[in-house]
């Protein structure tokens, strides 16, 4: 297995967990920009895609991206959302969801299984994380107080985040296989 993160701390947990689990020897890990990387990536089972935004695209380009990474029966794994077609909310971070499901057939994928998030399950980790973060952003403030202004922005845009995640967007996991893994029908 394969992992790779911008972030170096998102990199020592998963060693940690890996260690934790007794699997760190099948495992690499690494810090680096996916931007970059892709291009090297190549023969994998499956790619797990997890919400990470439009970084090599809308979902269209980064599925078929992720696409050239894969085994010729390969799968991508994505943890995602999207906005309700009839919802008059706006929100750019997100795919309406007629365009949502459009971008992955376009791209050459099927969906072979989907799990929608229940709204309940996700406001209650929301608040939970939003609450570790406010105490962390309280803490840092201590420490740089001439960054208030910004961790209180950061804390802000997360607050607005969770709310959408847990009223407004429908969010869930879509395991994709290309053309050459879905069987005929």
């Amino acid at each position: 297995m394969k992992g790779l993160d911008a972030m170096p701390d998102f990199i020592k947990s998963a060693k940690d967990y890996a260690k934790e689990f007794q699997v760190l020897d099948k495992c690499n890990f690494e810090v680096g920009d996916i931007r970059i990387k892709i291009n090297e990536m190549k023969g994998f089972d499956v790619v797990i895609l997890g919400a990470i935004g439009p970084v090599l695209g809308n979902l269209h380009t980064t599925l078929l991206t992720l696409a050239k990474s894969l085994k010729t029966q390969g799968y991508v794994l994505l943890d995602d959302g999207f906005i309700p077609d009839e919802s008059p909310v706006d929100y750019n971070r997100c795919l309406r969801k007629s365009d949502f499901y459009n971008q992955i057939k376009t791209a050459g994928f099927e969906i072979i299984q989907e799990i929608i998030l229940d709204k309940n399950i996700i406001r209650d980790s929301e608040k939970l994380m939003y609450a570790l973060l406010e105490k962390r952003v309280n803490e840092l403030t201590v420490q740089h107080p001439e960054k208030k202004e910004l961790f209180e922005g950061y804390l802000r845009s997360q607050e607005y985040e969770g709310y959408m995640l847990g009223a407004e967007l429908v969010t869930g996991t879509w395991l994709l296989g290309n053309n050459n893994t879905v069987p005929n029908k």
